[in-house]
């Protein structure tokens, strides 16, 4: 048996096939022709916030107050903020040095090997899937809401068939999906100004949200403060960092931002400043508003 059809060689060229890492000049950012750099600090950060504010505005305050922080759901929310912000360092520090699209794909392939990076793009493939899928179904239950709301019927095909009583198919979440795949197709400088007038409807309806609601604060609702201790305080944080999920999507664009060693930290760091000051903002108005025992 020759050399080169022993088990042995065989085992030593496929651990060297999974543990080849890519090179920087091969991936280097004079190669990425097919991309146009178009995206500025704002379209990066109007796309980072929209990853972000969702859940935690709409869904995650009302639970961790009630059942794990109270009020101290602040405290739980800048403390998975501050974890949060050193991911976010490291995010920035690595894709201002390999500009480039890929993310944690390309950042694992260069340093760690080729099967380390195939399992995180598999990971970033899966959970892009899965969370807008998730986010739009969302998306049709709310519009239906809407509509109950105005009196205005809504076919069994809108709302969604149930399969039973977990899994349901909603016909629009998935035209959303289309619709979104759509503008995409249009053009990344389209689909990041369609993103931005969004964003920034959604965050003037969060602060009008927090002006408003913050003249009809009863300070005796933050008493007391920390109802469940300071332990309760940290089980919040392991459920409000949830929230904060997304902004780490900001370096997949590396390949077509504007002067992205300066532009993409700038993104990053200032969708999680932004991100985290809403939520804080949110926070002690709605539990100032409403006593911490009576959200849902």
């Amino acid at each position: 048996m020759s050399k080169c059809c022993s088990p042995s060689w065989r085992s030593h060229y496929t651990l060297k096939a999974l543990t080849r890492r890519q090179r920087l000049d091969s991936i280097s950012e004079e190669k990425q022709s097919a991309l146009k750099r178009q995206l500025t600090v704002w379209d990066l950060i109007g796309y980072g916030v929209a990853s972000t504010v969702g859940a935690g505005i709409f869904v995650t305050i009302g639970i961790v107050a009630k059942n794990e922080a109270g009020p101290g759901i602040i405290f739980s929310f800048l403390f998975a903020g501050f974890a949060s912000f050193l991911s976010a360092l490291c995010y920035s520090e690595l894709s201002s040095r390999v500009p480039v699209s890929g993310s944690a794909y390309t950042f694992a392939y260069l340093t760690l090997g080729e099967l380390v990076g195939w399992f995180i793009g598999w990971d970033l493939t899966l959970e892009y899937a899965l969370s807008a899928s998730a986010i739009a179904r969302g998306w049709a239950g709310y519009f239906a809401a809407a509509l109950h709301s105005f009196g205005v019927p809504v076919p069994d095909w809108l709302d969604g068939y149930e399969l039973n009583s977990i899994v349901s198919i909603s016909p629009l979440a998935a035209l959303v999906c289309l619709a979104c795949t759509g503008l995409l197709l249009l053009g990344v400088k389209e689909s990041a100004r369609f993103n931005l007038i969004i964003t920034a409807l959604n965050i003037l309806i969060i602060a009008f949200i927090v002006i408003v609601g913050s003249t009809q604060v009863d300070t005796a609702n933050w008493k007391p403060f920390l109802p469940y201790g300071i332990t309760g305080t940290f089980r919040g944080v392991g459920t409000v960092f949830f929230s904060y999920i997304g902004f780490d999507s900001v370096s997949t664009l590396a390949g077509e931002v504007k002067n992205p060693k300066r532009n993409l930290p700038i993104g990053i760091i200032g969708t999680l400043a932004i991100a985290s000051s809403l939520y804080v903002a949110v926070s002690m108005v709605i539990t100032g508003i409403v006593n911490y025992t009576n959200l849902n």
